[in-house]
């Protein structure tokens, strides 16, 4: 499980977030939008900046549901980090892409 500042697996287990858990973090940091009421737009501005999307994909119809499971992904691939009420990005997608490339080989 990758979760620590390197991207690198610490051993320590990421605990998943659960639907009642997004309205207790900010995307970002503290002054960033709530997890669960942002917008359409600032989840996408958010999660776009840690993922890249390909054509087709329409965040604007995205559930809380789907946006959670998004969250969890990040935090399991280890690009996204959980900080008292904060989901903040660890690594950009250029690194992940890289990593996942090389795990596929």
């Amino acid at each position: 499980m990758r979760n620590s500042t390197d991207g690198k697996p610490s051993g320590k287990k990421v605990k998943p977030l659960r639907l009642v858990d997004l309205k207790l973090f900010n995307l970002g940091d503290k002054e960033g939008p709530n997890a669960r009421l942002c917008s359409h737009e600032e989840f996408k501005g958010f999660i776009s900046s840690i993922v890249g999307f390909g054509p087709g994909v329409e965040v604007n119809k995205w559930t809380v549901t789907r946006r959670r499971d998004v969250l969890n992904f990040c935090l399991s691939a280890g690009v996204l980090q959980q900080s008292e009420s904060v989901l903040s990005r660890i690594k950009n997608s250029t690194e992940l892409n890289k990593e996942i490339q090389q795990e596929a080989v």
